[in-house]
């Protein structure tokens, strides 16, 4: 149990330490002035880019707006620190909920070390963009439905609705989770109704 313990919170701290890299990326900056230029004039996208010459007055829908306002926020209140922070607290509740989803009958070691994998491929993502809520958002969904499998889930009909929504408004990504939702949803109904037909067929041969 103990080696387990190191093992999880192992992979919890790689995440958290893979998350503290340097941003060399520009995407963030049009993120920050896109926030920026919300919150003066209002809370709500433009219509029309207003950051392209060659786009300009144009209609330009920006799905993630609501992502653009946290990363200039946390621009605004600490920098570089703040893109940092913001980065690092994702990459580490990714880790965490990676480190507590495992198969039933398989040792929790084995999830961590699959947990350390995937977190390694997904590295090179801990960046302050919209790819990091989806693969945030994604985790999460798994999480609950990981615990629905099991039996644990509560409040699952009002969670994934409110989750999706949220996401929605931080990246165009969040029809995977629907769409993973979905499949979910289809494979239990599939499964039961094969349950059910072979309890059946194992009834009638005792009644005959």
């Amino acid at each position: 149990v103990r080696g387990d313990f190191m093992l999880r919170w192992a992979a919890i701290c790689l995440a958290v330490l893979m998350g503290f890299t340097q941003i060399n990326d520009t995407k963030p900056l049009v993120l920050i002035r896109s926030g920026d230029y919300m919150r003066a004039h209002g809370l709500l996208p433009p219509r029309a880019d207003v950051f392209s010459l060659t786009m300009a007055e144009k209609p330009a829908p920006n799905v993630g707006w609501l992502f653009d306002h946290v990363v200039s926020l946390s621009w605004a209140m600490a920098g570089e620190k703040g893109l940092t922070l913001l980065k690092v607290a994702m990459a580490g509740i990714v880790g965490f909920l990676l480190t507590h989803m495992s198969i039933r009958g398989v040792s929790t070691w084995w999830n961590s070390i699959c947990a350390v994998f995937a977190i390694v491929a997904c590295s090179s993502d801990f960046v302050p963009l919209p790819e990091l809520v989806t693969m945030l958002g994604m985790t999460l969904t798994m999480r609950w439905l990981y615990q629905h499998r099991l039996g644990i889930a509560s409040g699952l009909q009002w969670k994934l609705p409110v989750l999706i929504a949220i996401w929605c408004n931080l990246d165009s990504r969040a029809w995977l989770g629907a769409f993973v939702v979905v499949l979910y949803f289809l494979g239990v109904l599939v499964t039961d109704r094969i349950s059910a037909r072979k309890s059946d067929a194992r009834i009638e041969p005792a009644n005959s």
